[in-house]
């Protein structure tokens, strides 16, 4: 008996160790990691799920796209490069929900992905999963060695008093990779779903950040900004070349992004500066501007973004952006929820 209870813990062990070995998302911007840790990736960006990650014969880079909708983030976009490790061949797609939903309601008929090369179906297949959806999927030839799943954000039907279980109400994707000769998954930063062994967690704590253990989402927009994605939308193209350029020292710019990462880390405040913007982007780049320029009163993005928020409450995290714009008195009109006064401290 023994015995037996001792192969159903191995085997048990087995299959958690298994399930950890996904890269995958989550809903409101939530990554889990292949070591099976999760975190907020809250930026409505594209970042690097995985870079150039060996699986098996390929190199696969893996890069989402976020966006706030009103009230959360939500995945909208895959870009998956594959790249065959003696050939040098290179296929990139590229899917949205848009594109995944189209495939699902034409029962595969719709194209998935749109392509740069026009010999991938000889390498890879793609259709729905089970032969119906709403779940897509992409693996190489047989699924031996990777497979990339997408559940394409619909909307939520009932059926009398009970869901339809066949929707979702947000995106998410799924990368598994089965090849027993792969690499060791890239740790952290390098990736966003990292290895085993460096945590998002250890990188904040560490030099030269030397942050509070609560600083980890900092340290993930600052990897996120100075990374090499080719960040297609203007807003983000912007705040990555402000902090990369504009912005001083490793010291500024974690000052500035610990700072300004409640505008979009927090759920509350996003949605309260959207209600005075087109688009949180907005309010983050002007928080970017004014930070990078050393939070100047003279500065013309204070008054910005003292407009932005006015009358949102107090807007903390690491950082507190509302008692710099107080202090500044660079927004005469300013006002908050919250009519307590502070003293900023660094």
């Amino acid at each position: 008996m023994k015995i037996l209870c001792l192969l159903l813990l191995a085997a048990f062990a087995s299959v958690a160790l298994a399930k950890k070995e996904k890269c995958r998302s989550k809903d409101k911007g939530v990554i889990e990691h292949f070591n099976g840790r999760a975190n907020e990736v809250t930026i409505p960006c594209k970042y690097n799920a995985l870079k150039h990650q060996q699986c098996g014969p390929y190199f696969i880079t893996l890069t989402p796209g976020n966006v706030w909708l009103g009230e959360r983030y939500y995945l909208n976009s895959l870009w998956l490069s594959v790249e065959h490790e003696t050939s040098g061949k290179k296929w990139d797609f590229r899917t949205t929900n848009k594109l995944a939903l189209k495939h699902y309601r034409s029962e595969g008929s719709r194209s998935l992905f749109n392509e740069k090369t026009n010999n991938a179906d000889d390498e890879f297949e793609y259709g729905l999963e089970n032969g119906k959806g709403p779940t897509s999927f992409i693996q190489d030839k047989g699924g031996k060695y990777f497979k990339l799943t997408f559940d394409p954000w619909l909307s939520i039907k009932k059926k009398g008093n009970k869901m339809d279980r066949k929707v979702s109400a947000h995106a998410n994707f799924e990368f598994q990779c089965f090849a027993e000769e792969k690499e060791d998954y890239i740790d952290y930063p390098e990736q966003i779903c990292g290895g085993f062994n460096k945590k998002v967690l250890d990188r904040a704590t560490e030099p030269p950040y030397n942050l509070q253990s609560n600083h980890r989402v900092t340290i993930i927009y600052y990897d996120i900004l100075m990374s090499d994605v080719l960040q297609t939308d203007e807003r983000c193209f912007n705040a990555s070349n402000m902090i990369k350029n504009n912005c001083g020292d490793l010291d500024q710019q974690l000052l500035v992004l610990k700072n300004c990462m409640a505008i979009l880390a927090k759920p509350k405040d996003t949605q309260c500066v959207t209600y005075y913007s087109c688009h949180p982007m907005d309010t983050f780049n002007a928080c970017l501007e004014w930070g990078c320029g050393g939070f100047d009163k003279d500065h013309p993005s204070c008054h910005k973004l003292g407009e932005a928020i006015d009358l949102c409450s107090d807007i903390t995290g690491p950082g507190n952006i509302t008692e710099r714009l107080r202090d500044s008195h660079c927004y005469k009109e300013f006002s908050t929820g919250k009519a307590k006064y502070h003293t900023v401290q660094d």
